[in-house]
């Protein structure tokens, strides 16, 4: 949404600076950096893009990572428990 905005806001100042520029080379000098502009802020919302995505995934495989060691350790203190109440230790503790 923030590209589009960016682009509107892009376009918007090249119409007013086109009215205030009559010398057509200086129109096309502007319009030239306009369009490096654009593919500029593209290219920025692109990296940053791919930077989220990595995120995501780093984030999915962190979160995949500590359920399995959650469920592993809930089920070793199930067990110690269960063994204590069977009294596998020898005591009442």
């Amino acid at each position: 949404m923030g590209a589009i905005v960016g682009a509107v806001s892009l376009i918007v100042v090249a119409i007013i600076e086109r009215r205030t520029r009559k010398d057509e080379d200086k129109w096309a000098q502007n319009t030239r950096e306009h369009e490096a502009l654009v593919v500029r802020v593209e290219d920025i919302g692109s990296n940053l893009g791919r930077s989220i995505d990595r995120v995501e995934n780093n984030l999915a495989t962190s979160i995949e990572v500590l359920t399995r060691k959650v469920e592993h350790t809930d089920d070793v203190l199930v067990s110690h428990i269960e063994d204590h109440a069977r009294g596998v230790f020898g005591g009442t503790s």
